[in-house]
């Protein structure tokens, strides 16, 4: 009898137990949680830029095409404090093609893993299947530098996205994408940051007005 009693107070724990992991399991919050940031060594002084604090926020972005000698493709990730562009970083991928993309599907495949040339935005097209990246710093007194400002000499430089997966976090964009990358940027006057340790963590792919 005292078995049995044993026994039966034990199930009831063990029934109580189960219950409250269950509950529990279903109050979690459901959905994949990432981080989203921009960080680096400029001129030897770490910068880090999160989503979430003084109200920056991960953008993906889409450019309307540009035809200089064919067309240009440009899509970017931007960490920003909304549209206010001050203290906030912008990589873009850019794509030379013979003709205008027409689908998300050629977007997406812009974007992908390993290693990618600098190139200028302003003056190459029509460049078949090449890809090449651009990335511009807006510091806080609005003054853009890039990486094809001045000379656009990137020798030593780098630039590799080293993850490239479906945005399970919320419908802002179809992916995010994880790039490192060391660079010089320039103002065009003849002054130069280094940027060393980049690494940014942003939503990627905007299709917009594309299928």
């Amino acid at each position: 009898m005292k078995t049995r009693k044993l026994f039966a107070t034990m199930l009831a724990v063990l029934c109580v137990i189960g219950f409250s992991s269950c509950d529990k399991e279903e109050t979690e919050p459901k959905g994949e949680q990432v981080d989203l940031y921009f960080e680096a060594d400029m001129d030897g002084k770490s910068l880090l830029l999160p989503e979430g604090k003084d109200g920056y926020e991960s953008q993906a972005v889409a450019y309307e095409p540009t035809a200089i000698s064919g067309c240009v493709d440009r899509q970017a990730m931007r960490l920003a404090k909304g549209l206010d562009l001050k203290k906030s970083l912008e990589v873009a991928l850019v794509k030379g093609t013979e003709n205008c993309m027409t689908t998300c599907e050629q977007v997406e495949e812009m974007f992908q893993v390993g290693s990618y040339p600098f190139r200028r935005l302003s003056t190459e097209g029509g460049e078949g299947t090449v890809s090449g990246v651009v990335i511009r710093y807006t510091d806080v007194n609005g003054k853009i530098w890039s990486t094809d400002f001045g000379s656009g000499d990137q020798t030593g430089s780098s630039f590799s996205i080293v993850e490239h997966k479906a945005n399970a976090v919320d419908t802002k964009s179809k992916k995010i994408t994880t790039a490192e990358f060391n660079c010089k940027l320039y103002d065009g006057s003849g002054s130069e940051i280094v940027l060393e340790n980049g690494r940014i963590v942003s939503r990627s792919v905007q299709c917009g007005y594309l299928k």
